[in-house]
């Protein structure tokens, strides 16, 4: 049997192994799907002090979904300014901005449109497609060229 270490409500930690148990949880009580899940909620807390480009961040704002993340430079660089952030790793501030948040409906709405403009303008995949398309042809371009000049 595991002992707890400390009182409950003492201290807290984020746990993504948590996050994927609560997760799969909710999916299997509910009978609907992640994404059918994030479609419904509210909003989308993300306290992970480690990620690349977040696939979960981007499918809640695609979802729109006011999201609400760790200040962390990856977070910053995929939300580009749409979408809540509490200083980096501070769960003060987490829980001080999704207070305030909650208490204000219409901010909620107002985050959730624009965390998904932003997925839209950004992060489309036939828009990511195209740009890929042009960085290819460029290189072959020039790789023909070279070669021409060989």
């Amino acid at each position: 049997m595991t002992r707890l270490t400390r009182e409950p409500g003492t201290k807290w930690e984020y746990s993504n192994y948590a996050m994927i148990v609560l997760s799969y949880a909710l999916a299997k009580r509910s009978g609907k799907d992640y994404e059918q899940l994030l479609g419904s909620a509210l909003m989308y807390v993300s306290a992970s002090c480690l990620e690349g480009t977040s696939p979960s961040l981007l499918a809640a704002m695609g979802a729109r979904v006011c999201p609400l993340v760790n200040g962390i430079e990856e977070n910053r660089a995929a939300a580009g300014g749409a979408a809540l952030m509490f200083e980096k790793n501070d769960y003060d501030d987490l829980l001080q901005k999704w207070q305030q948040v909650l208490s204000e409906p219409a901010a909620i709405e107002e985050w959730a449109d624009k965390a998904y403009r932003h997925v839209v303008d950004h992060y489309r995949w036939d828009r990511i497609a195209d740009q890929y398309l042009s960085i290819f042809r460029q290189v072959s371009e020039k790789t023909e060229a070279i070669s021409e000049v060989q």
